[in-house]
């Protein structure tokens, strides 16, 4: 409920996600970049990735220009924390843990670092959409991507 300064009436007031359905499955489209690499056309009509390639401009943006910019960087001044602290504001289909992962396995940082990856998402995909995102055919990485859509909301 919700009071106007200038109007004692209270009005009920609508705030999402709706429980009638607004954000159900039907809002979330998969789609097939250009790149091969599937993401999400929304509920909005957005594209969660560019069509032009999920995966490449995940690679491009994220990995290339971010997490592997920042561990060379900082190895090389020797300020390479042993803690990394990543907070990904939009989880959105995972693509970008699922890469972190995959540069950890990769040995971009040494064995003795640890990631503290947190991330927020005001929308979490549902588990049909989930399935149908396939971004490796490494059943390792497979294993890894589903678990972090299982894990809670709202806890660490």
């Amino acid at each position: 409920m919700a009071t106007a300064r200038s109007n004692t009436e209270q009005h009920a007031t609508k705030s999402c996600p709706h429980k009638d359905g607004f954000f159900d499955e039907s809002s979330y489209q998969v789609i097939v970049t250009e790149d091969g690499s599937p993401t999400i056309r929304g509920m909005w009509d957005e594209t969660y990735h560019s069509i032009s390639g999920a995966l490449q401009e995940s690679l491009h943006v994220y990995i290339r220009n971010g997490l592997r910019y920042f561990a060379q960087r900082n190895a090389e001044e020797g300020s390479l924390s042993q803690t990394v602290h990543i907070l990904d504001v939009g989880f959105g289909t995972g693509l970008n843990a699922l890469l972190t992962y995959r540069e950890m396995l990769s040995g971009l940082f040494p064995e003795s670092t640890s990631i503290y990856y947190e991330t927020v998402e005001k929308f979490p995909l549902p588990e049909s959409i989930i399935q149908q995102l396939v971004y490796t055919d490494s059943e390792q990485e497979m294993e890894f991507f589903r678990n972090i859509h299982r894990g809670k909301w709202g806890m660490p």
